[in-house]
C-alpha cells in the first residue's frame, strides 16, 4: 500500500483480511486485543538485517488491522529494501523460544518485473 512507505504514516499495515493463518500466541492474542496494548517484535527486514518493531492492532468498526510501528521508517528509508509504493511483499511470522518473529520479503514489484 501506497501508505504503507508514507513517512507521515509511520506503520506496516496488516489488514485482517489479508491474514492468511493465525500468527499469534493465545497470550499474544490477549494482550494485543487490550486497549491500547503493544508487543514487541524482531523483523528480519528484506536486505536480512534484523531491527525491533512494535505490533499493535487497530480496531475499525467492521474489521482490524495489525500495524507494525515505532522504527517503521527506518525499514523504508534504507535502500536495500527497496521498499516503494507498489512493491508487493510477503510477511512471514515464526516463533523462537517465546518470541514473535517477522521476516519480510520482497514479492515483485506491481506491474512491472520480479524482484530477487
Amino acid at each position: 500500500m501506497k501508505s504503507d512507505v508514507d513517512k507521515g504514516q509511520s506503520r506496516f499495515s496488516i489488514p485482517q483480511r489479508r491474514i492468511l493463518n493465525e500468527f499469534l500466541t493465545e497470550e499474544e492474542h490477549k494482550t494485543l486485543h487490550k486497549q491500547n496494548m503493544s508487543i514487541p517484535v524482531k523483523l528480519i527486514q528484506p536486505c536480512r538485517e534484523t531491527c525491533e518493531v512494535v505490533l499493535r492492532k487497530w480496531d475499525f468498526p467492521k474489521s482490524f488491522s495489525y500495524v507494525l510501528v515505532r522504527t517503521w521508517n527506518n525499514v523504508v528509508k534504507d535502500p536495500r529494501n527497496g521498499l516503494k509504493e507498489k512493491v508487493e511483499v510477503q510477511l512471514w511470522s515464526y516463533h523462537i523460544n517465546g518470541s514473535l518473529i517477522f521476516a519480510m520479503t520482497r514479492v515483485n514489484e506491481r506491474g512491472g518485473e520480479g524482484q530477487e
